[in-house]
């Protein structure tokens, strides 16, 4: 889905937002911030959790030859992981309760591995009663949870199992700005856990830590989100001017 409501100017760069929901999420996951976004050019991701076999997950990247554009990658959870993998030359990375190892540290490593084999035991014996109970965990509003009984068990299982790599190396390919936010009751996917990517990262990294908000913070507070969102945006943009979908920076 691309939002190109908005006219140019040649003198102006643009900056633009490709999201990827996490595991066991679907693109309906971003509507609470796309809600109170300005309207920024953005593409969204579908990784086909909830899509048959047959239905190639829908992935868009922008243009190469849309230069003017800077580029950010907006991942939730796992989907920071699964947007670096497709080595398009972001500008920025914002991760929303993200990592690059689901296992973290030391220090956070035995819970997360005690956590993530329960999850893939509970999976291999009722898939959807796993989804059910994943959801409700991760406290994502109703109305946003997808029917666990159309869940796609295949693609599901295959990036379960991928929580257990460490993908730490993705980062040599992006020296680029990044901003993490996490919430503190996040069982899921604990403010420990995005600590450890962070310190591990070479390149600029801006931490934001809510208290509530579950494995779903944009959902629950997505104005706080977006604040933190465009307060970054700057950082990563060329020089624009100041208009309705632009960022505005300093000269």
């Amino acid at each position: 889905m691309l939002n190109t409501q908005q006219s140019t100017e040649p003198s102006e760069i643009l900056v633009g937002l490709v999201f990827c929901h996490g595991w066991g999420m679907s693109p309906n996951y971003w509507q609470p911030l796309l809600e109170v976004l300005p309207n920024l050019p953005h593409l969204v991701w579908d990784c086909g959790y909830y899509s048959p076999d047959s239905t190639v997950p829908e992935k868009p990247l922008p243009s190469p030859d849309n230069s003017d554009t800077t580029w950010v990658a907006v991942g939730h959870s796992f989907g920071v992981i699964q947007l670096l993998q497709s080595g398009f030359p972001f500008g920025g990375i914002v991760g929303l309760q993200s990592f690059l190892n689901f296992l973290g540290d030391e220090t956070t490593q035995p819970r997360q591995e005690k956590g993530l084999r329960r999850m893939q035991q509970q999976f291999a014996q009722s898939p959807h009663a796993l989804m059910t109970g994943f959801y409700k965990t991760a406290e994502l509003p109703s109305e946003l949870q997808p029917n666990a009984a159309e869940a796609n068990i295949t693609r599901l299982g295959d990036d379960l199992a991928k929580l257990e790599q460490d993908f730490s190396d993705l980062r040599d390919g992006y020296s680029v700005p990044s901003l993490w936010l996490s919430s503190t009751n996040d069982t899921i996917v604990p403010p420990g856990v995005v600590d450890a990517t962070v310190l591990a990262l070479t390149s600029p990294a801006t931490v934001a830590v809510y208290p509530t908000g579950g494995h779903a913070l944009h959902c629950h507070h997505p104005q706080w989100v977006a604040e933190h969102l465009m307060a970054f945006l700057p950082s990563v943009a060329k020089p624009s001017a100041s208009l309705r979908g632009r960022v505005p920076v300093a000269p």
